[in-house]
C-alpha cells in the first residue's frame, strides 16, 4: 500500500498555522487576566506559550482553558 505525504511547502505553512493559532490562544487567555495591560506583558506571553506547548504534548488536545473559552458577551 502507497501512503502519500504531503508537500513540505505545505507542511510549513500548516506548520506556521498551528504556531500562530496557538500564539493567539495564548494572548486571549493572559487579556483575560489582564486587560488593560497593567503587567509586563512579554514574560507571561513566554511562560504561557511554554505552559500551552507542554500541555499539548502530554495530553493531546488544548488546556481547558483554550478549549471551552467563549466571548465573555
Amino acid at each position: 500500500m502507497k501512503t502519500n505525504t504531503l508537500a513540505p511547502e505545505l507542511l510549513r505553512k500548516i506548520d506556521a498555522y498551528w504556531r500562530a493559532a496557538n500564539y493567539l490562544s495564548v494572548c486571549q487567555i493572559y487579556l483575560l487576566d489582564n486587560p488593560l495591560l497593567r503587567e509586563p506583558l512579554r514574560q507571561e506571553m513566554r511562560d504561557r506559550r511554554i505552559e500551552h506547548r507542554q500541555y499539548n504534548s502530554i495530553h493531546g488536545k488544548d488546556m481547558p482553558e483554550v478549549r471551552e473559552w467563549t466571548w465573555p458577551y
